[in-house]
Order: structure tokens, then sequence, then C-alpha cells
């Protein structure tokens, strides 16, 4: 409704609904807002098609219906009502019984493709095909292990391993 506030309405044909909507700025940046919509009550479309696709009125039909004190519910789809939602659940539910008691299947078994599902440990693999522009992101930046100073492993996979060794203070090496 606030959006709509901020509207100018132009009535070209009262009698047969149709109206033209001018959107306003309100606090939205520079470049929105001046657009203009098309209003047609009787057939209940807007040009911005929201009314259609929603089934919900668009801030234009609410500034039509602002302006002319109309009630915009009759805009609003059957399908939001909370009659059409209770008829929803109006039937009962029953629970589902153990699989062994359910009636055999007609018709092709359809049988799942292996090759096509994903392994549930781990990071998933990516399926990017890499080209020119990532060749620098290949390129990893390999740090050196802190005590002995070598590139490419950790304190784990150390080879000099034996010869360091912890003598109170990090760093020390045996010079044996």
């Amino acid at each position: 409704m606030q959006k709509s506030a901020t509207h100018e309405v132009r009535s070209f044909d009262h009698d047969k609904g149709l109206f033209q909507v001018t959107t306003g700025r309100g606090n939205r940046p520079p470049g929105k807002g001046g657009k203009k919509h098309n209003v047609d009550l009787v057939q209940k479309t807007c040009t911005c098609e929201k009314l259609v696709i929603y089934k919900l009125p668009c801030s234009h039909v609410l500034a039509v219906c602002r302006d002319r004190n109309l009630s915009y519910a009759s805009f609003i789809d059957s399908y939001f009502s909370t009659r059409e939602y209770r008829r929803t659940y109006i039937k009962s539910f029953k629970p589902l019984a153990d699989d062994a008691y359910w009636s055999p299947v007609v018709g092709p078994r359809i049988i799942a493709d292996k090759s096509k599902k994903r392994d549930k440990v781990g990071r998933p693999v990516s399926t990017r095909i890499n080209n020119e522009m990532d060749e620098g992101a290949r390129t990893k930046n390999k740090t050196a292990y802190s005590i002995c100073r070598q590139i490419g492993h950790n304190a784990r996979t150390c080879p000099s391993k034996s010869s360091v060794r912890s003598s109170g203070s990090h760093g020390a090496v045996d010079q044996t």
C-alpha cells in the first residue's frame, strides 16, 4: 500500500474501467519511477502483468482502487481465501502402512542410474569446465612449514621430523 501511495492515477475511460498509472519515485534510487502502466479493472489486467501472474493486485491496481475508493479484495484470487485453505484440508489423511502391505505396482520397473548418484561424504566435486580465463586460479602459493622452513609439507608430513625436536621452545633444531 505504501508503494501505491506515490503513484499518480489518470482515468481514460471510467465506464470501461481503463486507467493509466504513473509510478512515483518515493524512496527509490534515481532512474526508478516515472513508468506508465495501463490498468483495466473490468478485465482485471495491468501491463506489469503481476495481477495475472500472481493473482494478487499490484501497486498500480491498488493505486486505482485507492483513487476510486474501491475495495481491492475483489482483485485477490479466491485461491488465497480462508475458505479455499480450509477446503484443502477438509479430507482426512490416513497414515501409510508398511510397504510389505502395499499392492504391487503395475507397469515398467524404474531403476535409478547409480552413476548419477552423488557421494554424500565430503565437498561436492565441481562440474565446471575451466577455460583460459581460469589460468591464474590454478596456481596456488605453496606455504612453507614454519619450523623447518621447507615448502610443500606441514608438521605431520615433515621429512626432517626426526631431526626437529621440541625442547621447550619452538623452532629449536638438533644439530647432531
